[in-house]
């Protein structure tokens, strides 16, 4: 993922469920710094068109177990275990900052009908 964007979670975007992609924060993620609620992601497949809007965007920080990401309101910021058709992409945060981390920046998006 030093250049391009790595999946993690569920491959296939058609498939019913919760997509997750990272990237570095030097790559093409550094423009999620900009995402703001309400913009829409396309995903062109050879399954279709999907579109996601986004319903999430802010920072966290990786849980002791690196199970999650959490915010520091306590809200779980990567949770796959409710059922619903999103695709969530997150970073390395703060933007600019190239050392390691465990503060990532989340971008939550739900599938439109």
């Amino acid at each position: 993922i030093k250049k391009y964007i790595g999946v993690l979670y569920n491959l296939l975007v058609c498939v019913t469920g919760g997509h997750l992609l990272c990237a570095h924060n030097d790559s093409v993620f550094s423009l999620l710094q900009y995402v703001s609620i309400g913009d829409n992601f396309v995903v062109d497949t050879d399954y279709g068109e999907y579109v996601y809007s986004v319903t999430l965007a802010k920072p966290g920080y990786v849980s002791s177990d690196a199970s999650t990401v959490i915010a520091d309101d306590g809200t779980v910021l990567v949770n796959f275990t409710d059922g619903i058709d999103k695709l969530i992409m997150y970073t390395c945060y703060p933007f600019g900052y190239y050392s390691p981390t465990n503060q990532r920046y989340v971008v939550q998006a739900v599938l439109q009908a």
